[in-house]
């Protein structure tokens, strides 16, 4: 292992503590994610350390510098969501007075979609993920999985009808 390697897992080991309670003041109070922030500034540190000076002054600020840098992305996807989620309101027509929850970020959305396939019968999952996520007609998946089209609309009504309980239940 070269010397910078050393030099920043020694380090690691040494500030890990200090790092994360640092990360977690920044975040609010999130240490989980801060734990996260905190490794993630390792590994890419560890990636490309031959690009970076390794004294014992400049390690630490090294360190600081690539964590902080780290929590500003992590902020601006943050707000850069909220921002989307507030058009998406608005564009709706959705006013203010609307409850909170109503509106879903399309990450949300996606996450419960995969869970529920993720459970579905596998002929079913794979003709609603062609319908929804793919954008296919019946048409398309029938001929794609040499299928009766009768087959296809009922398998897509199936999917649908517990996606929408799914939905129904978990929002």
């Amino acid at each position: 292992m070269s010397e910078s390697r050393i030099a920043l897992t020694q380090y690691y080991a040494e500030e890990w503590q200090s790092l994360v309670e640092e990360a977690t003041r920044l975040l609010h109070g999130d240490r989980m994610a801060a734990e996260d922030v905190v490794q993630t500034t390792f590994l890419r540190l560890l990636s490309h350390i031959a690009q970076y000076p390794t004294t014992d002054n400049a390690l630490p600020a090294l360190v600081h510098t690539t964590m902080l840098n780290l929590l500003r992305d992590q902020w601006r996807r943050h707000h850069y969501e909220q921002d989307y989620e507030h058009q998406l309101a608005l564009n709706m027509g959705l006013s203010h007075a609307d409850d909170v929850f109503s509106i879903c970020s399309a990450r949300q959305i996606s996450e419960l979609l995969e869970r529920r396939l993720a459970r579905m019968d596998s002929s079913v999952a794979q003709v609603l993920r062609m319908n929804i996520v793919e954008e296919k007609a019946v048409s398309e998946i029938s001929k794609e999985l040499d299928m009766m089209y009768k087959t296809v609309e009922n398998r897509l009504q199936s999917g649908r009808r517990q996606l929408r309980n799914y939905l129904k239940k978990a929002v």
